[in-house]
């Protein structure tokens, strides 16, 4: 796969996750959603499965970011030798 379209795809990933963890951010700043006895909250249980969601997709955000970075370097790498070579 080249490097280009792998980038491409992990710029799609990364807006996604971000987008989730929007998305769960969202859930837990609206305990509007659980109500009991009139009152409204987030029970514990589900707040910690939704600040673990959090960190599981922060955790593969920053795993892409890393990714990205590698393969920038990767492919500056390759076009300074391949800039090299034709030189000599």
């Amino acid at each position: 796969m080249d490097i280009a379209n792998r980038l491409k795809e992990i710029e799609i990933e990364i807006e996604n996750k971000e987008e989730q963890i929007r998305v769960q951010k969202n859930m837990l700043g609206q305990p509007e959603r659980f109500r009991v006895l009139g009152q409204s909250y987030v029970p514990k249980e589900r707040q910690d499965g939704i600040k673990q969601t959090i960190s599981i997709l922060k955790e593969e955000t920053e795993r892409l970011m890393k990714e990205k970075k590698d393969l920038i370097v990767q492919a500056t790498q390759q076009s300074d030798h391949h800039h090299n070579t034709r030189n000599y």
